[in-house]
């Protein structure tokens, strides 16, 4: 599990090398609510793909490390494991040039982030935080058809 502590500890490491994230899933909505509602057992980012290799190096420094049995894995998120059992999923997206984030799930299938819902902003442990909206989980296409 992760308490707020162990949140603003990956967020300050991403941060000391300039990367932008949002919080996803259950920490997100926690950070939109302003509390956490309940425990956590991994932390959600949305990350830009090409600034993958620099977070996945960051947060090596605070002992985290590739889990590559984790189901699913690339190409849809990298999840990276500390001794603790902590985890951190860094959900890859790539952006068009309208500022919507596309991440590939494999088999030619693509969750959408759209733009107008990577503007959440909330709270954890009183730091603010970027964060997608709650609506934006529902749009997957598929490039086949």
């Amino acid at each position: 599990m992760l308490d707020t502590s162990d949140v603003l500890v990956v967020l300050d490491q991403l941060d000391r090398v300039g990367l932008v994230v949002w919080l996803d899933g259950g920490w997100g909505v926690d950070a939109l609510l302003g509390f956490r509602s309940r425990p956590h057992r991994d932390l959600d980012l949305v990350v830009a793909r090409d600034n993958c290799a620099a977070a996945q190096q960051a947060l090596a420094g605070i002992a985290f490390q590739s889990d590559l049995t984790a189901v699913p894995g690339l190409p849809a998120r990298l999840v990276l494991v500390d001794a603790a059992d902590r985890q951190v999923d860094l959900h890859r997206v790539v952006f068009d040039g309208h500022g919507n984030g596309w991440q590939d799930l494999g088999e030619d299938a693509w969750g959408a982030y759209p733009a107008e819902e990577l503007t959440g902003v909330g709270r954890v442990g009183g730091r603010r935080v970027r964060c997608v909206t709650p609506s934006s989980r529902s749009a997957i296409i598929s490039a086949t058809g």
